[in-house]
């Protein structure tokens, strides 16, 4: 978008925040953060891991005080300092920028004990021209130890014009070994525990939520 003269900036929210937490602006701002927390909300990152990741708190005069007539559930995400529990997972660079990796909900944890979150792998994934969409999920082997597992939607516009400039006919092996070399390149810098360990070709647009959101259960 900046290429064509079209600045964007990120911002993050929930309904219990009122709810702007952090923004960019034209000041502030750096590409893959949601920026700058407001000045009258405290955010921290509770039980960060080796990479600084962990869950979103957020404090502050926005944050609400209660679910109307649900006291069990406010106090599953409300605690006694009133830091309200998100459900996010992000990490606070030095300069103060929050960026979000992923949702508590969706975290893999290996037989190591390393946290491996599904959004950063479909983020870099999404990146080649070829992929359409992609869920990162959990795969158990026989031991019940977890490792990431890939399934791709191609975008199969994108083949064809690359079949009508190679004047070749991609057989479902070709689309397979073509997604195999672009998910190689787009995790290559990636520790080797955050590599899915497999992927499978979904010729059907994955199933999602009435919000747009991929239904993950579905391909676990």
């Amino acid at each position: 978008m900046a290429a064509l003269g079209i600045n964007v900036y990120e911002g993050y929210g929930l309904t219990e925040t009122s709810p702007v937490v952090a923004t960019g602006n034209p000041v502030h701002h750096k590409v893959g953060s949601v920026g700058l927390p407001l000045v009258n909300v405290d955010v921290k990152i509770e039980n960060p891991d080796e990479e600084g990741n962990g869950e979103v708190l957020v404090k502050g005069e926005s944050v609400m005080k209660g679910y109307y007539k649900l006291p069990e559930k406010t106090e599953e995400v409300l605690d006694d300092e009133g830091w309200f529990h998100t459900g996010d997972i992000g990490y606070i660079d030095d300069e103060g920028y929050l960026f979000i990796t992923g949702r508590l909900k969706n975290v893999i944890v290996n037989k190591s004990g390393k946290n491996i979150y599904p959004e950063e792998i479909e983020n870099k994934i999404l990146k080649s021209e070829y992929v359409d969409e992609v869920v990162v999920i959990s795969q158990k082997d026989e031991d019940k130890n977890e490792y990431p597992y890939a399934v791709i939607h191609p975008n199969m516009e994108a083949i064809s014009s690359l079949e009508t400039e190679k004047n070749k006919t991609y057989s479902n092996e070709d689309i397979k070994n073509l997604i195999g070399k672009e998910m190689a390149k787009a995790i290559e810098k990636l520790p080797y525990y955050k590599k899915p360990s497999g992927f499978e070709i979904s010729y059907e647009e994955l199933s999602k939520t009435s919000t747009n959101k991929v239904k993950r259960y579905l391909y676990e």
